[in-house]
């Protein structure tokens, strides 16, 4: 039992995505092709990562390049909270990030406006997420 207890006193580095973890992603970037490119997708068909995407979503994925898509994104109800509360109860939260190098000032300016209470040297930006360990 005090093993237990001395593991959650315990200061824990805790590494958060953005997208979708922390902001809306998805939902945004779905809106923005229906804007731009008149495409409707149901969110539960869309799939990161693989190569055999339809014609659409090739073109969705293009939308990562683009400083407007950042600049529409906004907290997950609760996320706020959640940092806070991680923060207040003594943990080291890192977020990480992959993206263009060109759009890092937008991630770090959005991420420095939504979570003011996150230091700016424990935002790691970049596109090589599976380098951290």
């Amino acid at each position: 039992m005090s093993n237990v207890k001395n593991q959650r006193k315990s200061k824990l580095t805790i590494a958060l995505d953005i997208d979708d973890t922390l902001l809306q992603c998805t939902s945004i970037i779905l809106k923005v092709a229906k804007e731009k490119f008149g495409y409707e997708f149901p969110i539960e068909e869309v799939r990161w990562g693989f190569a055999n995407f339809p014609e659409g979503q090739q073109n969705i994925l293009s939308l990562f390049g683009q400083a407007e898509f950042y600049q529409k994104q906004t907290p997950i109800a609760g996320a706020v909270k959640m940092v806070e509360t991680l923060i207040s109860r003594g943990h080291d939260v890192i977020i990480l990030s992959a993206m263009p190098p060109e759009l890092m000032s937008v991630r770090a300016e959005q991420i420095m406006k939504f979570f003011p209470m996150i230091k700016k040297e424990n935002i790691l930006l970049g596109q090589r997420k599976d380098l951290v360990h």
